[in-house]
């Protein structure tokens, strides 16, 4: 389980992710944190992968090596779809995977990648559409989506950057056993860019600040109870 999320801005697209990872093996788990975002050699093509990794990982991998550019231009949406069934198509248990896709040319855009159970059978099937405001994927039903909900408006990516980082560090108190950290990359016409570390826990810290804020907005009240006066009848 992870939690990511794309957001269309006025001048490109604002990936963010968390970056924990919780293996099992032999019985035993281990937390550990590493990036859940992949982006090509060129840069112009970046990719957050969740839900069950090795699928969607070896999607994300086989978009960036297999894709050209006529795919990009021609039939994107159903080229991922081939690429996703065949994957998912193999003999794997593990067939529940996402991945947030943006591609900077011909044209910037972000793409959502989602595999369905297929309703009364034992197969799954992909769903891929082009996203023109944002998307959450991985644990999409996390409650945090309430801040891309509420307050997300088409603005810069500088100023979306903060939304997007709060919206993260706030899935995480919902789901600290299996979300924490934060990892940004930001794509515009010039191709996609992993942001610093050092920025990035910059701007974790700030986002922390504005859930405090929060609470101690709603632990506040101005005055004592003002009681109406009783009357009868």
């Amino acid at each position: 389980m992870t939690m990511q999320v794309g957001l269309v801005a006025e001048d490109g697209v604002l990936l963010a992710s968390d970056t924990k990872w919780v293996e099992e093996d032999y019985g035993l788990t281990r937390a550990y944190h590493a990036s859940k975002i992949k982006i090509s050699a060129d840069g112009a093509v970046a990719i957050a992968h969740a839900r069950k990794m090795i699928p969607s990982g070896e999607i994300a991998d086989r978009i960036i090596r297999e894709l050209t550019d006529d795919d990009w231009k021609l039939q994107p949406v159903a080229s991922i779809q081939r690429i996703t069934q065949d994957v998912i198509g193999k003999t794997n248990p593990r067939q529940d995977a996402h991945c947030l896709i943006v591609r900077t040319r011909p044209a910037l855009c972000l793409f959502s990648l989602k595999t369905r159970e297929m309703p009364g059978e034992t197969g799954w099937y992909p769903v891929c559409q082009r996203m023109e405001m944002y998307e959450v994927s991985g644990h999409d039903t996390n409650l945090a989506r309430y801040w891309l909900e509420r307050h997300y408006y088409r603005h810069a990516m500088q100023k979306l950057a903060l939304l997007a980082a709060t919206t993260i560090t706030a899935a995480a108190k919902f789901n600290s056993a299996m979300i924490g950290g934060l990892e940004m990359v930001a794509c515009d016409s010039t191709g996609c860019r992993r942001l610093s570390p050092e920025w990035t826990r910059e701007l974790a810290a700030k986002a922390e600040t504005v859930h405090a804020s929060v609470i101690e907005l709603l632990n506040s009240c101005p005055k004592q109870f003002d009681y109406a006066p009783h009357v009868i009848g």
